[in-house]
């Protein structure tokens, strides 16, 4: 029992730790081993490009791409081996699939599109302009 020792963790509540931890899993899946497709994120000075293997993707509607803040969001199924034969060695993604990434910056709500093409899945998204940052405005001459 516990009476009259100060648990060091007391200070974090439950409210706080449930607010945090979507940021941390969105975070972590940064860094722990691949455990969905394989993504390449790209950057430039207006917008930020997400490309994600999917290769035999037959059913589009089946794809969720969801961004919430500085999340995105991927989930779908890729389907499974139907072939004959016993599986000796499995590397490829099959079945339902969900990756969740941390993106550097906010993007513009509702400025997300997306295509597929050649086991590719391309999605764009334009940054969102902080407020309280200022944009440079170029002056030209008349």
């Amino acid at each position: 029992m516990l009476n009259g020792f100060n648990f060091p963790f007391n200070a974090f509540s439950w409210e706080n730790i449930n607010k945090l931890l979507p940021d941390v899993m969105a975070q972590l899946g940064d860094v722990l081993p691949r455990l969905g497709p394989r993504m390449d994120l790209i950057e430039d000075d207006e917008r930020l490009v997400a490309l994600v293997e999917l290769p035999g993707l037959r059913d589009l509607s089946g794809v969720t791409i969801v961004l919430q803040q500085s999340t995105l969001r991927i989930a779908g199924d890729l389907g499974t081996y139907s072939g004959r034969g016993n599986v000796l060695r499995r590397e490829r993604i099959q079945g339902h699939f969900e990756r969740t990434i941390h993106l550097p910056v906010r993007v513009k709500k509702g400025s997300a599109v997306a295509a597929y093409k050649n086991g590719i899945l391309r999605i764009e998204m334009e940054k969102e302009i902080e407020e309280d940052c200022g944009v440079r405005v170029n002056i030209f001459r008349e």
